[in-house]
C-alpha cells in the first residue's frame, strides 16, 4: 500500500516592497532572483505543520525573510493583463498554517510573499570564493583567479588589494595570487641588464 506523502511543496514569491500590489513584471522578476528572493519551490516536511513550521522553512529558502520574524502576509494573482493585481490572503488568528493554504489554493497557484515590517533589500549578496570556483587567467600575467572576481579585483603585476571585509578564504586566495605575482615581477626585474655605476656617471655628465 503506497503511503501518502507527509510533505507538501508549493511555488512561491518572496516580494521586496511592503506596499506590492501587482505582479513583479520579467525585470523585477529577474532583479528579484539575483538578490536571493523572486520565485522559489519550497518544501515543507509536514504538510500539517503549523505557522511556525510555514515560518522557518520559508526562512531556510529566503534568508532576508528572518528580518521580518514572521511579518510578512500571502497574496495570489487575479486574471488579467501582464501585470495583475495581487489580492491579499486573510490571514487568521492562529496565522498560516499549511492545512489553512492548502484548502484555499490550488497547487497551481502562485503564492506571493509580501513584507509587512520592512522593505527588503535588493541589493545583491556578495558570493564566497570557494575551491570549487571556476578561474581564468589575469592577462597580464596569466596567473588564475576567480572568475566572480575578475572585476573587483583592480591590481596590476606588482600587487593586490586584500580587503578586510572578505571572507579568510577570499583573503588567502588573494594573497596567494599577489605572492605569485610577486614572483612573477621579481623574476623579471632580476633578468633585465642591470647599468654599471659609471656608465650611469656618464649619461648624467654627458
Amino acid at each position: 500500500m503506497i503511503q501518502p506523502k507527509e510533505s507538501w511543496t508549493h511555488d512561491f514569491c518572496l516580494l521586496s516592497n511592503t506596499e506590492q500590489d501587482k505582479t513583479p513584471l520579467q525585470e523585477s522578476l529577474v532583479a528579484l532572483k539575483e538578490a536571493e528572493l523572486g520565485r522559489k519551490r519550497v518544501v515543507f516536511p509536514s504538510k500539517n505543520g503549523n505557522f511556525e513550521h510555514m515560518k522557518q522553512v520559508l526562512e531556510s529558502e529566503y534568508e532576508k525573510l528572518k528580518s521580518l520574524d514572521g511579518a510578512f502576509e500571502l497574496m495570489r494573482a487575479e486574471s488579467g493583463g501582464t501585470s495583475r493585481p495581487l489580492k491579499l490572503i486573510f490571514m487568521p488568528s492562529d496565522g498560516y498554517t499549511i492545512p489553512y493554504i492548502r484548502d484555499l489554493v490550488g497547487s497551481n497557484t502562485l503564492l506571493y510573499i509580501c513584507p509587512m515590517k520592512s522593505c527588503l533589500s535588493l541589493d545583491k549578496p556578495l558570493q564566497p570564493v570557494t575551491n570549487q570556483s571556476p578561474q581564468t587567467n589575469w592577462p597580464k600575467c596569466s596567473l588564475p583567479i576567480p572568475i566572480i572576481q575578475f572585476r573587483k579585483h583592480s591590481f596590476t603585476c606588482s600587487g593586490i588589494e586584500v580587503n578586510e571585509s572578505d571572507s579568510n578564504d577570499e583573503k588567502e586566495l588573494e594573497r596567494s595570487v599577489f605572492d605569485r605575482v610577486r614572483l612573477v615581477q621579481e623574476t623579471k626585474d632580476e633578468s633585465k641588464p642591470s647599468v654599471s655605476g659609471s656608465a650611469v656617471w656618464w649619461f648624467g655628465h654627458k
